[in-house]
């Protein structure tokens, strides 16, 4: 699979990594405005606002100086380490620096408006998928990937893992290509293969509360 490591900015997600006109410059201006004091107003999140649409935003919009959010990133592609969506990232985090430079690029004072902070860095795994997506899609109804991606849709709330856990296992279109001639239409052999992993009759799932979770099947006819 391609790198798929997503950032959503201004409603846009960048799938690309574009560097900043003078990477130094910038990333010395990231530091030198990581530490704050979190009573200080001018700066977004502090004590008083921390959540997006808070309404003191609105209020106080004149009087911010400086906004540094903080992103949840989620690792889409197995194919790379953690080290790897690092430097990928603090690519884009310069990017986004500079660019919040007004006329940055005539004023070398100029400082950065919007600096995103890195709240946590996660691995997607995938659960089951939807009667649209099997977990390795790559577009609707993509029948065809071989490449592999971590699915737990085999152990969804069975739990055989250490501590309880669902078991991730690396999840391609083989698991369902024994379907393909008996449900050829649309996306048949993959909704064969999914509905099978639903909780069914003597089925091993349990609720969030721990307990054996009902067969689904009856649920239809209700």
């Amino acid at each position: 699979m391609k790198t798929m490591f997503f950032l959503a900015i201004f409603g846009v997600v960048w799938g690309q990594l574009v560097a900043a006109p003078d990477a130094g410059r910038a990333a010395a201006s990231i530091e030198s405005v990581l530490a704050h004091d979190p009573e200080d107003q001018t700066i977004w999140p502090n004590q008083t606002s921390r959540a997006n649409g808070d309404r003191w935003l609105v209020e106080n919009h004149d009087r911010i100086r400086q906004m540094r959010p903080r992103v949840l990133l989620v690792n889409f592609s197995n194919e790379h380490d953690e080290a790897h969506l690092e430097q990928l990232v603090t690519r884009l985090r310069v990017a986004v620096a500079e660019s919040s430079r007004y006329h940055g690029y005539a004023n070398a004072e100029a400082p950065v408006f919007l600096q995103y902070e890195i709240f946590k860095i996660d691995s997607y795994v995938c659960t089951g998928g939807n009667a649209h997506f099997p977990p390795n899609g790559r577009r609707h109804y993509d029948l065809d990937n071989t490449a592999p991606v971590l699915s737990t849709i085999e152990d969804w709330r069975i739990g055989s893992g250490p501590e309880g856990r669902d078991v991730a296992k690396p999840f391609t279109n083989a698991a369902f290509s024994q379907y393909r001639e008996m449900a050829p239409d649309c996306m048949g052999p993959w909704l064969v293969y999914w509905r099978q992993n639903m909780p069914g009759l003597d089925n091993r799932q349990k609720d969030a509360d721990g307990r054996p979770m009902k067969n689904w099947w009856p649920f239809l006819f209700y």
